[in-house]
């Protein structure tokens, strides 16, 4: 949660970017956002909670967004934008120029976006930046239609190096830290449900090769203990779905962060 405080209006996202998140103002590169509409889009959000602070009198808890670190505490961000960070500083030396012109509409999303659906951005680009790790997949394109005459599309069409084919991705992402559920069926139950349905309302007669990327967003260690206990032995069992990844994250006690966006099994 973002504590706001009688904090006065008029951010410049892009100056703060530039000195928190350069890696992010490289990716764009020359391709132009219209910097005046996300701070119009930042100024009316924060002047919103402003006017309920003054109706309270008192502190306004709001849900993290990806503005947090420059509403709150410029200079000094939390361990998940650290990763944050490291994520566009790894796209930039993972993607070719093109490819990079490709994911400047989701950069945008995440720029646009004042609640917690930023991190279903963050999690495509983090899975893409895990993927173009692999060194054998080429990004072709993003909102790649998955028939040819429809007009639903997958995240992205990767041409695979090693036998010339082509595969769509589809990322989806599962905020099970939102969820209170109790009991490892009732989880599985959720988890298998999200991913069954986005199959069923997309993935039918595909054009092409295609995978389901899970990306499951938890608060805190124990969640992620009870996921890896609970797929360790069997792991998700659905076709064409690939294993959770999750992020985590360590701090030593220099403050140095110690990242992870890692499978569960």
């Amino acid at each position: 949660m973002v504590n706001i405080t009688d904090n006065p209006m008029e951010y410049d996202v892009q100056s703060s970017l530039k000195k928190h998140m350069p890696g992010l103002i490289e990716l764009l590169g020359t391709q132009n956002i219209s910097w005046t509409s996300i701070n119009k889009k930042l100024d009316n959000n924060l002047q919103k909670i402003k006017d309920e602070l003054n109706l309270e009198q008192n502190t306004v808890l709001k849900e993290a967004t990806f503005y947090s670190i420059i509403i709150n505490s410029p200079g000094r961000a939390d361990g998940m934008f650290d990763w944050f960070h490291t994520v566009f500083e790894s796209l930039l030396l993972n993607l070719t120029p093109n490819e990079k012109m490709l994911i400047c509409k989701t950069i945008y999303s995440i720029l646009a976006a004042l609640d917690k659906g930023y991190l279903n951005f963050m999690g495509e680009l983090a899975t893409l930046n895990e993927i173009k790790k692999l060194g054998k997949y080429d990004l072709i394109n993003t909102e790649e239609p998955i028939q040819s005459d429809s007009k639903r599309c997958a995240d992205f069409l990767f041409l695979n190096k090693d036998d010339n084919s082509n595969i769509l991705v589809e990322v989806v992402n599962i905020h099970f830290y939102l969820k209170a559920i109790e009991g490892n069926k009732n989880i599985k139950q959720f988890i298998d449900g999200k991913l069954k349905g986005k199959m069923r309302a997309k993935f039918i007669k595909p054009k092409y090769d295609f995978y389901l990327q899970p990306v499951i967003w938890i608060k805190s260690e124990k969640e992620h203990e009870l996921l890896v206990n609970l797929y360790k032995d069997t792991g998700l069992e659905i076709d064409n779905v690939e294993a959770p990844l999750v992020y985590f994250t360590y701090q030593d006690l220099a403050g140095k962060y110690e990242h992870h966006f890692d499978c569960i099994y």
